[in-house]
This record gives structure tokens, sequence and C-alpha cells, in this order.
């Protein structure tokens, strides 16, 4: 049977036939993963930020971790300095920023880390105290830093991780790490992050794509893109894409012929001092300055692109920065 279609019909299909095509926009636009950003900074920086750092930060920066919290061996929050005071008289501080921030937690040191993996009373304190914490001050999650313990220990801080993280995530709280790498690192230090063990026990990681080389090792770029690469790709075995975000550095160092001297460089001090030095890019991609008593290797802004780059060829979650005041 023949229809006739009249005009009021017609614009009624036109217009479904629009509704249709935006909600498919929509829906692709929503469910297309964003790349996002990560800033750490030091917290006794934050009161030497102007307003417009401060703005430009929050502009930039989707996560910002922020160091100044240590953990002892009782379970105990020590803090360096009131981090709250100190966000409080900022924008950082304000209610639609501070979902945002996560503090970042590290041991005293690593005789006490060792002493608190030990004892069950002192994980129950620090539960407790950091759910109360976190939801007080309604941060997004926590950021722990933990370095430089036995490798013995990577089960024993496996089963902390995994046990607080469902915690946490009761109460929506993120739990996330920094990583170390697991090719070419030394294994006496990268080992106590197994990633077949650290899996299941956070929510996202940091591969912390640095120190190379560093003030123990011989000249050359904190951080190399194919190093890099190997790296992911190992960690991509254990973990989602949408898990990792990629540690990038905005510094490097400066070796003395001489002496065992090594200075630490900034992403900054290198853009001044490349204006009157000569330089030349290495296929690690960092920057190389040779001087008659020194040379130096930095990873700077174009390091930093290259490297953006790759993480998002990896899919991953996002960049993080160590650190912002370097760059």
């Amino acid at each position: 049977m023949n229809r006739i279609y009249t005009s009021s019909m017609l614009k009624k299909i036109l217009l479904f036939l629009i509704c249709i095509s935006l909600f498919n926009q929509e829906l692709f636009i929503n469910t297309k993963k964003k790349f996002s950003s990560w800033g750490y900074i030091l917290s006794k920086q934050i009161p030497d930020f102007s307003e417009t750092k401060i703005k430009s930060i929050l502009n930039e920066y989707d996560i910002l971790a922020i160091n100044g919290i240590y953990l002892n061996y009782r379970g105990q929050l020590k803090f360096t300095s009131d981090l709250v005071q100190k966000l409080n008289v900022t924008e950082l501080g304000k209610e639609e920023n501070i979902k945002r921030i996560y503090p970042m937690i590290t041991f005293t040191n690593p005789r006490e880390g060792i002493d608190f993996l030990n004892s069950e009373k002192s994980k129950d304190k620090l539960e407790k105290d950091l759910l109360i914490y976190l939801e007080k001050n309604k941060f997004g999650g926590v950021h722990f830093d933990i370095e430089y313990l036995p490798i013995e220990y990577s089960v024993k801080l496996a089963d902390f991780l995994k046990e607080l993280k469902v915690k946490l995530n009761e109460k929506e709280f993120k739990l996330t790490i920094s990583f170390f790498p697991q090719i070419d690192f030394p294994e006496k230090i990268s080992k106590l992050h197994d990633p077949k063990l650290l899996k299941d026990s956070v929510d996202e990681i940091v591969l912390m794509s640095y120190d190379l080389h560093n003030t123990k090792t011989i000249a050359g770029c904190v951080t190399s893109n194919e190093w890099t690469k190997k790296n992911l790709e190992e960690v991509l075995k254990h973990f989602k894409s949408e898990q990792v975000w990629l540690g990038i550095p905005a510094y490097g160092y400066e070796w003395f012929f001489d002496s065992k001297k090594v200075k630490i460089l900034s992403s900054y001090d290198f853009e001044l001092i490349s204006k009157n030095e000569k330089f030349e890019k290495e296929a690690s991609g960092c920057k190389k300055i040779i001087r008659k008593k020194s040379i130096i290797y930095v990873a700077d802004k174009e390091t930093k692109q290259d490297l953006i780059q790759i993480a998002k060829d990896s899919k991953l979650k996002g960049y993080a920065i160590w650190r912002i005041g370097l760059e």
C-alpha cells in the first residue's frame, strides 16, 4: 500500500533522525577515554606559588599529588606542615578543586616501614585514621610513595595495600602508588613493586620513568624513550592501560669530570643555560651539553612531549610530571 507523507509527518521524521544523530555523537564523546594529566607538588612550595601559577596548575592538571605526610611504624600519620591550611589560602582549597588532590604518603624511613608492615595493630590504626582524614578534608584519594624496603616485603606490601584499597573504595576514594621501572633498573629496588602482586592491590600506578641515570650512576639521560616503551610493555602485561600514568621527569643532572660531584638541574635551569650554550638532542630524548669540566643531560619540554606521545600511543590514563616547579 502506498503511503502519502504530509509535510508535518516529514518534519517529525527529520527531527527524529536529528535526535538520533545527536545522541550517537554524545554517546561517542562520553565513551571516548580522556587523556589526563597529573602533577606532583612539594607542599612547602605552595606558599610561594602566585595566584597566576595556581590557576595555571589547575588549568593544566587533573590530579595533584602533594607530599608532606609521613607514616611511622605505629601507623601514625605525621605531617611536616599543615597541608590543609596551605591549601585553604589558595584556590587549591576550594570545594570544586579539593577532590582532585591526593595527599602523598611515604614511610618515615625504611626501618619504620618494615616494622609497620609486620604489625596488624599499626595497619588497622592507619586504615581508620586515613579514612577519617580523607573524609574530613574531601580529598579524592591517596598516593603512596613506598621505596627502598627489602624486596622480601613485596608480598606484605601488596597484602596491606589490597586490604586498604577495599576500605577506601567503599568510600569512593582511590588508592594509587608510585611504581618502579621493572626493566634495566636495579632489582634490589624495583622488585619491591611486583606487578603480579600489585595489579589487584591498587586502583592506579604512576610508572616512574626516570632516574635511569642519577647521582650514583655514570653520566646519561635521566630517562629514555626506548627504555620507557620497554617498561610500559612489561607493566601492561599486568595492569590495564587505564590504570597506568606515565611518570615524566622535568629535570636532569650535571656530572663533573674531576670529582664525584653531581648537580641536579631543572628543566627550567636548562632552558636558561641552553640560550647561551650549544646543545644536542640525544636518541634517549634528553638534551646534552658538553662543558670543559662537566657534562649535562636534562629532560626538557621536548622530552616531555616525546614521552606524552608514547603514553598516548599506549592508551594510558595519562601522564604525571615530576614535578611542578622544575618545569
